[in-house]
């Protein structure tokens, strides 16, 4: 969660003054068992993160509620954004955006 933060902060103080060329990025976060074949990960746990991402708006950062009862008594804040229907997920899930402060 932190090196997410230090990413879309750095970004953030990246783009003043430069509106017309200014780097977004959306960050989805999962925790889950990967597969590793060959050096590769992937499997449910990456497709999840991705999905996440997917859903997320430029500038903000999704999480899975893994992620989220993870940082639980570590003073983030979260905010629910809800069950989201995730292209190759048969269940809906539930999403929560991390805030974060401009420093």
């Amino acid at each position: 969660l932190d090196f997410s933060i230090t990413v879309q902060r750095s970004l953030q103080e990246r783009n003043l003054g430069k509106e017309s060329y200014a780097v977004h990025v959306r960050v989805g976060l999962n925790a889950g068992e990967p597969v590793c074949d060959g050096g590769d990960l992937f499997g449910s746990a990456v497709i999840l993160a991705r999905r996440i991402c997917d859903a997320a708006e430029s500038g903000s950062i999704f999480t899975s509620t893994v992620i989220k009862d993870l940082a639980m008594g570590k003073n983030f804040n979260f905010k629910d954004r809800g069950e989201a229907a995730l292209k190759g997920f048969d269940d809906p899930v539930h999403l929560h955006e991390l805030h974060w402060l401009p420093e």
